[in-house]
């Protein structure tokens, strides 16, 4: 009677099995279209997130990238259009049915002002129809895998992506393999920050620009360095600088690297300073403005810049001042020597996009 007992449950687990097995529906993802600042790899980045996502949740068997291109290239040359494309609804459905699949996930990828558009659909190529359309938004394209999860979730309703260990371990190769594809320094080329110190004087501004991930152009401003006052019965006067100019480019060690953030870095610049000399007037008992002088000097900064994932940028600078000609400021009756410093120091809080 055990025996029997046991044989039925083990006939009924096999059973069951069998049952959950041929219940999986095979599904095909085509490569999602893409647009609006998305590059070919990052679609294709997108799409391999979206297979994977409807790998975890165990109810599709999920036709191969490989099984898909190939065929893909057959059914694009019977329908007389390009290699590897196929966009008609009646495309899909023909490579769905050579595929031997019940369903086909389509999608475009695009963006427009920091924000990411993702659109999917699921055709069922049973009934020749698209079944379900959704969209999700995101604003970095570091969050392709969860925005992939989402997508699947909400176009077929399975999928428990709470655990964190399977997404942490996703999240991280992704972001690795997008570590290994871009340097940092080609992706986000744009910059602007705020100088503490530094060549933009006590506070200053600045734009920059990777032409290379090693080369960038520098360029901003700032409030001024210092005053300077003399007093003596035959001068009184003040010497304030009101602003600093400078422009150059900087050379980046570690560019190139893919995976490095924190770069070495020595440049080249010229800077103008502006001070206005105010001489004493005894009967306003104050400096008046009388003339306004600059000084040209070459900037020789050298330094290490960070420039993380996000964005977000932190430069530690020294610098080493050469003068252009010398060092004085006509005041209308004589020259007034400016004893600036020949070395100075600055850090700069930025944001790369």
């Amino acid at each position: 009677m055990k025996k029997i007992l046991i044989s039925m449950i083990l006939i009924s687990m096999m059973t069951i099995a069998v049952e959950a097995q041929e219940e999986k529906k095979r599904i095909a993802v085509l490569p999602f279209e893409y647009g609006g600042g998305l590059t070919e790899d990052e679609a294709a980045w997108l799409t391999d997130s979206i297979r994977t996502a409807l790998i975890g949740t165990d109810k599709y068997e999920v036709i191969s990238n490989d099984q898909i291109e190939n065929m893909m290239k057959l059914e694009a040359k019977k329908q007389g259009v390009g290699s590897g494309s196929c966009s008609s609804e009646q495309c899909i459905i023909d490579l769905g049915n050579a595929l031997e699949c019940e369903k086909v996930l389509t999608g475009k990828a695009s963006g427009a002002f920091g924000v990411f558009s993702i659109t999917g659909k699921i055709l069922d190529v049973v009934a020749q129809k698209y079944e379900k359309a959704q969209e999700v938004t995101i604003k970095n394209k570091n969050d392709f895998p969860q925005a992939a999860q989402d997508m699947v979730r909400k176009l077929t309703g399975f999928g428990d992506f709470s655990a964190p260990s399977r997404d942490t371990r996703n999240t991280k190769r992704q972001r690795t393999k997008e570590r290994e594809g871009y340097p940092t320094r080609d992706k986000n080329d744009f910059g602007f920050g705020i100088w503490l110190m530094g060549m933009g004087g006590t506070l200053g501004y600045a734009v920059d620009y990777f032409i290379t991930p090693t080369f960038s152009l520098e360029g901003g401003g700032g409030l001024g360095f210092k005053t300077i006052y003399s007093y003596s019965s035959y001068s009184d006067y003040e010497l304030e600088s009101v602003g600093t100019y400078f422009f150059g480019m900087k050379y980046s060690l570690f560019g190139n690297s893919k995976t490095a953030r924190w770069s070495p870095y020595i440049g080249s610049f010229m800077m103008i300073s502006l001070w206005d000399y105010k001489p004493y007037d005894y009967y306003t008992y104050d400096y008046v403005t009388e003339s306004t002088g600059a000084i040209y000097e070459w900037v020789i900064p050298v330094g290490f810049e960070f420039v993380a994932l996000n964005g977000f940028s932190l430069t530690l600078e020294a610098e080493y001042y050469v003068p252009i000609g010398d060092k004085s400021i006509y005041t209308g009756s004589g020259d007034v020597l400016i004893d600036k410093e020949t070395y100075w120091f600055g850090v700069k809080l930025g944001w790369h996009i």
